[in-house]
């Protein structure tokens, strides 16, 4: 599905963005995140990210069967119908990575991402990935004639609306009658009707005990110059055929649930590029550093602590934008930041402000759960050099990179902005993170 949108201004000056923070577990390295979203817009999808969780369920229905499928081949005068049909893994006995025959040159899947749960797709911003195991049962006898398991996966790009689906096909054990039929597995590349290029199948003949590899290249449909965005929900699909099959060739059934992808090429972002959007599982992260200057965007050491003291002091309540309470920052329009901004940097506390300094508030005024409808907020005067480092760190290293669209207004709907975390580096233990003066103290 397209949607077309007017251009969204962003004058946002960098000196006024602000950044939270989150405290890292002991010894450990950022966690995975984990998803949002609903109806239609004439410009930009709701489920983008979205307010309700039915889209992901809408996407899927209609988009083929993970049931049994059958087909039947001939050999010898005598007829075979063979079904491919979804299996337990927990009832597939485990083979030995040893045992697997694998050409040097083969892709494998994100193992960290693919492994997180089987039947489930897994995201991070510009990856996803889906594994799950399947059987071919010989019907004529209710024996077991092959285990299948598989894995699809794709990366995509901030800087190009082209990509690979790919996917790794193994065949655990194969019984003699299968081998004798010759079989082979046909893998197609589906998509709602116009949002993605279908390349023409890729069909190999599978072994025992031997990984597959698959690849169609894929693209969102070229568009007509100016801003726009589009989304697609890319499926494999996998056909067993045989030697001699008939009526017809093949029993098909999906390999993936949709992978739904994204894609831009907004002029305030720059370029055209896709991401994974599904809410909070796709959300990216935005890292910063308490001991360290950015050797980038030079120091703003300041604004950490005041992000870090305001994420974890001062809202103790919802902690917006730390990855452990769930509870992500979105990023809200030009406009609104205005208001939140304003909200909390009143022209009174402005006044007060001593020379040098700038008036910096938590959560950002660029997110939605910004300014002082939140009452939680932190409000501090910080070097005015140090508050423009971090502005403009944050518009390239989280929003442009990540291709973060903000929130917006339109028919009478308001669409979320995209979720981001936060996680601030070396940063102290909780109940050691000093006060940071308040602009009211003043």
């Amino acid at each position: 599905m397209k949607r077309r949108r007017i251009p969204l201004l962003v004058a946002a000056m960098a000196g006024m963005l602000s950044l939270t923070a989150f405290t890292p577990t002991p010894h450990g390295n950022p966690p995975a995140t984990s998803s949002t979203t609903s109806s239609q817009n004439p410009r930009r999808d709701p489920s983008d990210p979205g307010a309700t969780k039915g889209y992901l369920k809408r996407l899927q229905r209609g988009m083929g069967s993970r049931q049994k499928q059958c087909m039947t081949s001939r050999r010898d005068g005598h007829a075979t119908r063979w079904c491919l049909e979804p299996a337990n893994p927990a009832e597939v006995p485990k083979v030995s990575e040893s045992k697997i025959r694998r050409a040097a040159a083969d892709p494998r899947p994100p193992a960290a991402l693919c492994s997180k749960a089987q039947k489930k797709t897994n995201y991070d911003r510009f990856h996803a990935c889906y594994e799950d195991v399947g059987r071919i049962m010989n019907e004529d006898t209710g024996q077991v004639a092959a285990i299948v398991q598989y894995d699809v996966w794709a990366t995509l790009s901030a800087k190009n609306p082209t990509w690979l689906m790919q996917a790794g096909v193994t065949v655990t054990s194969m019984s003699p009658e299968l081998i004798k039929a010759v079989p082979s597995f046909a893998v197609s590349l589906n998509c709602d009707p116009g949002t993605c290029q279908r390349p023409a199948p890729v069909e190999k003949k599978i072994v025992p005990n031997t990984y597959t590899y698959y690849e169609l290249a894929t693209s969102i449909p070229s568009s007509a110059p100016g801003d726009s965005i589009q989304y697609t929900n890319p499926q494999m699909v996998m056909t067993l055929n045989t030697v001699n099959a008939f009526p017809g060739r093949g029993a098909s059934n999906w390999l993936n649930l949709p992978f739904n992808v994204r894609c831009d090429s907004e002029s305030y972002i720059g370029g055209s590029g896709c991401v994974y959007y599904m809410g909070n599982a796709s959300a990216a992260t935005f890292y910063i550093d308490y001991k360290n200057a950015d050797p980038n965007y030079g120091d703003y050491r300041e604004v950490v602590k005041n992000d870090l003291y305001g994420m974890v002091i001062r809202d103790n309540l919802k902690h917006y934008g730390h990855i452990q309470y769930h509870n992500p920052l979105h990023r809200t329009d030009p406009v609104t930041r205005r208001q939140h901004h304003d909200s909390i940097c009143t022209s009174v506390i402005l006044a007060k402000a001593p020379a040098g300094m700038e008036c910096d508030e938590w959560p950002y005024a660029s997110s939605e759960e910004g300014g002082s409808t939140n009452p939680r907020y932190s409000c501090a005067f910080l070097p005015a050099d140090q508050n423009g480092n971090h502005g403009r760190a944050l518009n390239a290293e989280l929003y442009k990179k990540n291709r973060i669209l903000p929130s917006l207004n339109e028919g009478g709907k308001h669409i979320l902005g995209d979720p981001y975390w936060v996680w601030v580096l070396n940063a102290p233990p909780d109940n050691q993170i000093p006060a940071v003066k308040q602009c009211s103290t003043y």
